[in-house]
């Protein structure tokens, strides 16, 4: 019997004059200075971190409750979650407080991990590093041959080759290796796929917000199950064959 197949990713949401319904130079702009926009947000909880491991704001931290920042950093993100449609500066405040909560609780475990792993800490910040300066260089030079597609191949394509000089510079194994690869590779495609979708659901005077969504969209790792066992429902019973 013949059927339609469906998606098998919820398809994202839109809005009316998105930037996907401009010219292409438009669309262009929009995601380039989206895409440099946010990898540059990034720099503000990688700075807190580099703040809090210093011999003076760790000692502070250390006489604070781990509780505390634990339960700040998830109220912060909360906040972000939830002010999607609140004013863009509201937002931006929202997560430059998560940044700095995330990072005093990150920075700790960070450090102890250094003292065991010295190695497979610093070239795992090496690996990640690459796949950062991969995407900015992409969206700082690309024009209008712009493309998502070779976005993505060159960026994965240029960090094979940081953690193969890396894995074999070093004492790293070869499955080490391949693992921070993986851990770097992967969220650089989910972060390329996310840019393209943010298109048809923000319009061109909504960078800042834009932005903000790449951040909520970490959040999707844990809520897409749901977003997919919601789909049968909204679309009613298919066929499949076993």
């Amino acid at each position: 019997m013949d059927f339609l197949r469906p998606s098998f990713l919820p398809e994202p949401g839109t809005v009316p004059n998105s930037v996907a319904d401009g010219d292409y130079m438009a669309r262009v702009r929009f995601v380039r200075l989206t895409g440099l926009l946010h990898l540059g947000s990034l720099l503000l909880p990688a700075g807190f971190v580099w703040f809090w491991l210093q011999p003076g704001p760790m000692e502070a931290l250390s006489r604070i409750d781990t509780e505390i920042t634990y339960l700040s950093a998830v109220g912060f993100w909360v906040l972000v979650a939830v002010a999607r449609r609140a004013p863009a500066a509201l937002q931006v405040a929202a997560y430059g407080l998560f940044a700095a909560c995330v990072s005093a609780v990150v920075a700790p475990w960070l450090g102890w991990m250094h003292d065991g792993f010295p190695v497979f800490i610093e070239a795992a910040g090496w690996i990640l590093a690459s796949a950062w300066i991969g995407l900015a260089l992409y969206n700082l030079f690309c024009g209008r041959d712009y493309s998502f597609a070779g976005e993505l191949i060159l960026v994965c394509l240029w960090v094979g080759a940081v953690a193969a000089a890396v894995t074999f510079g070093s004492d790293l194994t070869i499955s080490e290796g391949l693992t921070l690869y993986l851990i770097a590779a992967v969220p650089a495609c989910y972060w390329v796929s996310d840019l393209a979708m943010i298109l048809r659901r923000r319009t061109h005077g909504d960078m800042a917000p834009a932005v903000m969504d790449l951040h909520r969209d970490m959040l999707n790792f844990v809520g897409i199950p749901f977003r997919l066992a919601g789909m049968a429902r909204r679309r009613g019973k298919v066929q499949m064959k076993w």
